[in-house]
C-alpha cells in the first residue's frame, strides 16, 4: 500500500470519527433530570433561585424586598402543586424549614418558625423583637428550599404559589398585606 492510500484512509477514518463525535455519537449520558427555576421579574417581594446553594435536586430560594419598604419581620405561606417535589430544609442540620437572612432574632427565643400543612403548603414567620429597630426589607430577607422526590421524570410547570405574603412595617403590630406584590418563578423538571 503506498504512503498516499494510507494517508486517504487514515483522513477517511479520521473524519468518520469527527462526525460521529458532531453527532452525539461520544457514547456519553444524558444529565438526569433536574429541577429547573426561572427567576420572576425583578419588582415587588420575590423568590429568587440562589445559584451558589441550589443543585440539580435541591433547590434553595432566597426572599427578596424591593427597595423602599422597612420592617420587622414577614410571614408568608407558599404552596406546591402535586409533583415530584418537596418542601426541605435549607441545609440538613436546620432546625427549620426557614433561614434569616435579614434580622436581629435578638437574645432568648428567636421569633422564626416555620411548618408543613401535609406536603404541600409551608408556612412561615421570621420578626425581629420590638419597636424601632426596623429594617430596610431590600435585598435578601430569608431562604426556604425544594428537593426533587426521586424518581424525577421531565415535567413542566410544577405550580409554586403565594398563598398569603404580610410584612411588619416599623410601627405598630398589625401585619401590612402584600401578598400581590409577592412573586416565585417559574418551576419545572428538565
Amino acid at each position: 500500500m503506498k504512503w498516499t492510500d494510507r494517508f486517504l484512509a487514515l483522513t477517511g477514518t479520521l473524519l468518520s470519527l469527527a462526525g460521529l463525535l458532531a453527532c452525539g455519537g461520544g457514547g456519553g449520558q444524558p444529565a438526569p433530570p433536574g429541577l429547573v427555576y426561572t427567576d420572576p421579574p425583578a419588582a415587588g417581594y420575590r423568590f429568587v433561585r440562589n445559584a451558589t446553594l441550589s443543585t440539580p435536586t435541591h433547590l434553595v430560594l432566597d426572599l427578596v424586598g424591593p427597595g423602599g419598604d422597612r420592617g420587622r419581620g414577614v410571614a408568608f405561606a407558599l404552596t406546591l402543586a402535586p409533583g415530584p417535589v418537596a418542601w426541605a430544609k435549607v441545609a440538613p442540620g436546620d432546625p427549620q424549614y426557614l433561614q434569616n437572612l435579614l434580622f436581629d432574632l435578638g437574645a432568648g427565643l428567636p421569633l422564626l418558625k416555620s411548618d408543613l400543612q401535609g406536603q404541600a403548603r409551608l408556612l412561615a414567620d421570621l420578626f425581629q423583637k420590638g419597636p424601632g429597630n426596623d429594617k430596610a426589607l431590600a435585598g435578601p430577607i430569608c431562604r426556604v428550599a425544594l428537593d426533587a422526590v426521586p424518581p424525577l421524570a421531565p415535567a413542566a410547570g410544577l405550580a409554586i404559589t403565594v398563598a398569603q405574603f404580610q410584612f411588619l412595617p416599623p410601627a405598630g403590630s398589625v401585619l401590612t398585606d402584600a401578598t400581590a406584590r409577592c412573586a416565585v418563578g417559574a418551576l419545572a423538571v428538565r
